[in-house]
């Protein structure tokens, strides 16, 4: 069990990151076109503004709250499960082998 869950919450934890790190691209992505929509104002500024004030910013949005979700909805508490529950009861086990073979001896 506790590799099980040791597996998911690093499994989980490389999506969040790769997650920030696709958020953070994104936002690059429409930094280039703010700039591009600058500098060519009449050929292309209605699709770019268009693209920029709704689904752009709706996108970005979606994308954060899904990385915060991963964060608050499976990591944390899977965090606290493997540290708290499965790390404890390990330690328990440990400890009850360890007075067994003392009083074995």
């Amino acid at each position: 069990m506790r590799m099980q869950v040791k597996r998911v919450l690093k499994k989980a934890e490389s999506a969040y990151e790769a997650q920030t790190d696709a958020n953070d691209k994104f936002a690059s992505f429409l930094e280039a076109l703010k700039e591009a929509s600058a500098t060519n104002a009449n050929a292309v500024q209605p699709a770019i503004d268009h693209y920029f004030d709704k689904i752009a910013q709706e996108i970005m949005a979606y994308e954060r709250r899904n990385t915060l979700n991963l964060q608050k909805i499976v990591i944390e508490p899977l965090s606290k499960v493997y540290t708290f529950d499965i790390k404890r009861a390990e330690d328990k086990k440990r400890d009850f082998e360890e007075e067994n073979q003392e009083t074995n001896v």
